[in-house]
């Protein structure tokens, strides 16, 4: 953005009564202040992107953080933590926060640093190696947690580990959807460890995860290793190339261990699956790690297994000649 066009912005100030929703992405900035959004009063939805928080930019932009009910903010290299806790104190009607890296950023939290609390935060989406941040705030109206890691930079796995738990403790809030975005297996198997977090889950969303065959077997809790007792749906995405014969073997085991005609359940104390959604959908090329030439493609062996599965169990396949095809048995 240029100079003149900044320029242009502020001559606008007032004149934004009927702006909703703003998305801006601007890089180190110079001058003075630009206020041109200070006064919107039905802005309620702002996202900040590619560098747009930084120590010159918080001094320099004003937006009516109070009366914002969702924020979302894509951290790139040099932003410290000082400045996004500042941003983040502001936002006293908070209903959902995202907050993401697109490169591996971590930054230390000041332990010793207040806690303030996002009374109404009802969603939180944060990158894994971000996750230490909520150390900051409590959220005792919180009840869906998703965590990213879409270019599996996972470092800090115990800080994260730590820090989610400790937010649920001292919150006493009750996580009942949990999203894993882009995950690897060691992130999944982190978060699912925090049984602080997993014990009030009642619905799992893995998206493109990795190695899903692990975590479904996993899934069951009969041994402790995931305790997910209040589980009731179970939503996967995933690549059509990972729907092999050991994928649908494990949502059968999942089945025959959770389903609701299993014995198992009653004698555990576990809550049944009422839902499992499966979507097969084609990947990034920077994601998956399968030739994805064919795609779209659903092995054929697998598929005939998954016909015989109970009615509560959806599958769709994504741009493919079986699209929108919801198997059921």
């Amino acid at each position: 953005m240029t100079d003149s066009a900044l320029k242009d912005l502020l001559g606008c100030r007032g004149k934004f009564s009927t702006l909703e929703y703003l998305e801006i992405g601007i890089e180190a900035l110079a001058g003075r202040p630009y206020n041109a959004f200070e006064i919107a009063p039905r802005l309620n939805r702002l996202r900040l992107t590619e560098g747009a928080l930084g120590r010159e930019f918080l001094g320099k932009w004003k937006f009516p953080w109070a009366q914002l009910t969702k924020f979302e903010i894509r951290l790139r290299v040099g932003h410290g933590g000082d400045e996004l806790r500042e941003t983040l104190l502001q936002l006293q009607n908070v209903e959902e926060l995202r907050v993401e890296t697109p490169v591996r950023e971590y930054f230390a939290i000041d332990k010793n640093a207040p806690v303030f609390q996002l009374a109404r935060l009802r969603r939180l989406d944060v990158s894994v190696d971000l996750a230490g941040i909520v150390d900051w705030f409590d959220t005792p109206l919180l009840e869906h947690l998703e965590i990213n890691d879409y270019f599996d930079f996972a470092n800090n796995l115990e800080i994260a580990k730590e820090a989610i738990s400790s937010l649920i403790h001292r919150s006493s809030c009750r996580i009942h959807r949990l999203t894993l975005d882009h995950c690897g297996i060691k992130v999944i198997r982190m978060v699912l460890g925090v049984r602080a977090l997993t014990a009030s889950v009642e619905e799992l969303f893995i998206n493109r995860g990795e190695s899903e065959i692990l975590v479904i077997r996993d899934i069951p809790g009969f041994d402790e290793r995931i305790y997910l007792p209040n589980l009731h749906v179970l939503r996967l995405k995933c690549c059509p190339l990972h729907a092999t014969d050991e994928f649908v073997a494990a949502i059968s085991y999942l089945l025959e261990a959770r389903g609701e005609e299993s014995e198992l359940v009653a004698s555990h104390d576990i809550a049944p699956l009422r839902r499992i959604a499966i979507q097969f959908d084609s990947c990034s090329t920077w994601w998956c790690d399968h030739d994805i030439i064919s795609s779209t493609t659903l092995p054929r062996n697998p598929l005939g297994k998954v016909l015989n599965w109970p009615s509560y169990v959806e599958v769709t396949i994504v741009e493919s000649s079986e699209r929108n095809l919801g198997f059921a048995g």
